[in-house]
């Protein structure tokens, strides 16, 4: 539980400071700086504890790099765009919609089983992203 509290906070930290971050630069401008000080802070701790080695094959590199572009710096990019146009409150409900997303791909493709309580967690999840991405009525 600690690790999740700790979790949540940061996601609100990093929405809010990447909120006010773009009312200055744009989205783009953005997710450079967030991704290249975080692979620095990586590359930093990565070469202080483990012992760095590139013998991997050319398969394994097009899979890091395609991860890298498209995994993770394309879903930024858009991540950040959309925040520039949506209130932090209603983009905050849609970070969990990282790991519904990941709990029905492994049932989809690991053939993985939920429980009840799994299921009810989804559709709180749904429910709960439907409710506050409505329009407020006036």
């Amino acid at each position: 539980l600690p690790i999740l509290v700790i979790s949540l906070i940061a996601a609100v930290v990093m929405i809010l400071l990447t909120k006010r971050l773009m009312r200055d630069y744009g989205a783009l401008h953005v997710t450079v700086a967030m991704l290249g000080s975080g692979t620095l802070m990586l590359v930093i701790w990565f070469l202080a504890t483990q012992h760095l080695r590139f013998d991997f094959s050319s398969r394994v590199w097009v899979a890091a790099v395609a991860q890298g572009l498209l995994a993770t710096a394309l879903a930024y990019l858009f991540w950040n765009w959309g925040l520039a146009y949506v209130p932090a409150s209603r983009a905050g409900v849609f970070l969990n919609m990282e790991p519904l997303v990941g709990t029905i791909l492994g049932v989809l493709v690991l053939k993985e089983s939920l429980g009840f309580l799994a299921i009810l967690g989804g559709l709180i999840i749904i429910g709960s992203a439907l409710y506050f991405s409505r329009r407020p009525s006036t």
